[in-house]
């Protein structure tokens, strides 16, 4: 008897115990974290905005922008603060909300991506970026060099939730196969912004600047504190560099070497957890102009709080390494055709061990398959209803059957209001008997 099944556009199926199933869980969870993470920095970078401290710290980065520096004639100093505050919360609360109401969340999205392009925007404009005590260019000081360059992971989080808000908005409509075509540079975002972020601070831990930059966030963390005692000042920092140049290697090697990735993952995980213990270690994170804590300083408070929305890429990308080492094979970024390509292999087989293929009416589209697996022995072929079920909320409708030696797929867009229907339809389809 063939199952028929109706899971949502991200449903994967695997064995309990899996690295697959423990992937499926990790990637879960970092994307909520990089959700409400990114929601975090909005909510707490926009209630700062409310302060005379942070409009004076803001207006360096706007005055030299060519696409917002006319606003302090328009708006002033303290009013052009006070809309970026409005505009940052309101980001912030969209984001919350769109995990009760996905379109919601695909506004924040859309407001995100548009911040994080303009601040990274800032990195070429803003005096000060390269740091002439470590050379210049390339070497970036930490504000604003490093505390913007954190942006560039900021940015992949606010594609990911766009995209993943597009799909669940509007599974099997137009927008939401806007989402699924933003997926491909989200992904590879996420992955590559935070390997460009590891690889640059890493090769920056080798110079006497940084070293002198991080020795406070060291000598004030009970976790590494001893390093100072155990390498020096500089050579903590060039055994931090080491690591950090190490996990980008690592994070970047995924498309070949899945094993790898889960390491610069965890590695990843494990760096963002010590950073964000610097919140709460080293001195300087509250900002005693603006009343002290709740309000914090640029740096240490805003930049170790960008962490917690890297903290989340790391986690995601850990699962999503999980994934690929389990068997799932090439990053979603990376295999845009391997899916279709696997089904009308999997045609071919069936071809060659005496099946008949399908006849060009029971053949589906090119443009219908998500994925072909096989589980357990058990091939099944997933497709993917070019229209949504009338009463399904955009669910695909993926049917399958074995039948001897042979695979031979029988799976057409049905159009039902339930699964029951689904199964009369399928029943009433002689072809997708199973074999004895």
């Amino acid at each position: 008897m063939t199952d028929v099944v109706l899971p949502d556009a991200y449903d994967t199926a695997y064995p309990a115990g899996s690295p697959t199933a423990t992937g499926a869980r990790v990637e879960t969870l970092g994307a909520l974290v990089m959700r409400c993470g990114l929601a975090l920095i909005f909510l707490w970078f926009g209630a700062m905005k409310f302060t005379s401290v942070e409009a004076s710290g803001v207006a360096g980065f706007v005055a030299n922008s060519p696409l917002v520096g006319w606003w302090h004639a328009a708006f002033g100093i303290q009013g052009t603060s006070d809309i970026l505050g409005v505009y940052e919360i309101t980001t912030g609360v969209l984001l919350l909300a769109g995990l009760v109401k996905p379109w919601l969340s695909v506004v924040g999205g859309a407001m995100a991506v548009l911040t994080f392009l303009i601040t990274l925007s800032f990195f070429f404009f803003t005096p000060g970026v390269a740091e002439p005590l470590a050379g210049g260019f390339p070497a970036i000081s930490a504000k604003p060099g490093q505390f913007l360059l954190k942006d560039v992971g900021l940015l992949g989080i606010s594609l990911f939730v766009l995209d993943a808000s597009l799909v669940k908005a509007g599974a099997g409509r137009p927008r939401g196969d806007l989402g699924l075509r933003i997926a491909g540079l989200s992904g590879w975002w996420l992955r590559y912004g935070l390997v460009l972020i590891f690889l640059w601070f890493g090769c920056m831990k080798f110079t006497a600047y940084e070293a002198t930059g991080i020795a406070p966030f060291i000598a004030n963390s009970p976790l590494v504190g001893w390093f100072h005692a155990a390498f020096g000042i500089q050579g903590a920092s060039y055994l931090i560099g080491v690591i950090e140049i190490a996990t980008a290697i690592l994070l970047a090697a995924r498309p070949v070497a899945p094993l790898a990735s889960v390491v610069g993952g965890a590695m990843a995980v494990i760096s963002f957890l010590i950073t964000l213990s610097f919140f709460f270690t080293t001195p300087g994170v509250g900002e005693p102009l603006a009343g002290g804590f709740p309000a914090i300083s640029s740096v240490p408070g805003q930049f170790l709080l960008k962490d917690v929305g890297l903290l989340g890429i790391s986690i995601w990308l850990l699962g999503e390494a999980l994934l690929g080492w389990g068997g799932r094979g090439r990053p979603r970024f990376a295999r845009p055709y391997a899916r279709a390509s696997r089904l009308f292999e999997t045609l071919r087989t069936a071809r060659t061990v005496g099946r008949p293929p399908p006849s060009r009416r029971e053949r589906p589209p090119r443009h219908l398959p998500r994925f072909a697996r096989e589980e357990r022995g058990r091939l099944t072929v997933t497709l993917s209803s070019p229209a949504p079920l009338r009463g399904g909320g955009g669910a695909r409708c993926p049917l399958a059957s074995r039948d001897g030696g042979g695979v031979r797929p029988t799976c057409k867009p049905i159009r039902s209001e339930s699964i029951q229907s689904a199964s009369r339809a399928l029943k009433r389809d002689p072809s997708a008997k199973d074999g004895p």
